[in-house]
């Protein structure tokens, strides 16, 4: 597929947010401090995805959270957290905001979810003051985009993202859209200052989701070729496994020796 230099993907970092988009013929990454000053920095920017809840009911919990935990499937679907209600984004405490929550609804509002509280509102009063920012800030999530590439609905990854394999498995999806040179490189120049490493896969592959659905809108035909290609690759990476997993079985069957996912890490 033809790199889309529009597209910026965007995750949450310790520093902030960091945007991940392809320029000059390789991947470039750069931290931001506030959600304002990120998108003020891609005015250009066809599309800017970001992994934050966008679109906040007064009541009740979203389709979307639902439809994404169900497209996720298995352990993994419990990563997606329920959006807040807007009426608590000024809450000062978990327990305020729990309070709150099911004053309105009846749902409580847990600690992870509001350790990400912040973020959603700066989001959040963003998009309510900014009109440009409502035309190209899209919402994504990795699980379900990770999910996506690796097959499809049902397809979540077993692996936590901030563990050794679940890194190890993202960067190897990833590398059949980008090399993994690329990836490596890009790793290497933004993990650990400012952001964590499954912060930059998730806003690598933001970018790739939101590439995608731009080649769907200009080019069907294309798309419809660039898309089958990724699936042919993922289904031949998968046959190469299942070698692997026959090989391993086969061993142990005829020696007794335990050889398996020595390669996984």
């Amino acid at each position: 597929m033809e790199r889309n230099e529009t597209c910026i993907g965007v995750d949450g970092a310790k520093a902030g947010w960091i945007a991940v988009s392809w320029a000059n013929g390789q991947l470039e990454h750069r931290v931001y401090g506030s959600a304002l000053s990120l998108v003020a920095a891609h005015r250009q920017a066809q599309v800017i995805a970001v992994d934050i809840p966008i679109g906040l009911p007064d009541s009740d919990g979203r389709r979307a959270d639902n439809e994404a935990r169900r497209f996720v499937g298995g352990k993994r679907a419990s990563s997606i957290f329920s959006s807040p209600v807007r009426a608590i984004l000024d809450a000062k405490s978990q327990p305020e905001a729990s309070r709150r929550h099911k004053e309105i609804d009846g749902r409580g509002f847990g600690a992870q979810s509001f350790a990400i509280l912040p973020k959603i509102r700066e989001w959040d009063e963003l998009l309510q003051s900014d009109r440009h920012a409502r035309t190209v800030v899209r919402e994504v999530h990795p699980e379900v985009s990770f999910s996506a590439l690796n097959g499809g609905r049902g397809k979540g990854l077993v692996f936590k993202k901030k563990s050794r394999e679940g890194a190890a498995i993202r960067a190897e999806l990833l590398s059949t859209e980008f090399g993994s040179e690329n990836i490596e490189r890009l790793v290497r120049s933004a993990a650990g200052r400012l952001a964590s490493v499954d912060d930059v896969l998730d806003a690598l592959y933001h970018q790739i989701v939101q590439e995608t659905l731009a080649v769907l809108e200009s080019d069907q035909h294309r798309a419809n070729r660039d898309l089958s290609t990724i699936m042919i690759a993922k289904n031949l990476e998968r046959i190469g496994d299942h070698c692997t997993n026959i090989a391993e079985d086969i061993v142990y069957v005829q020696s007794g020796r335990i050889i398996r996912h020595r390669h996984a890490v």
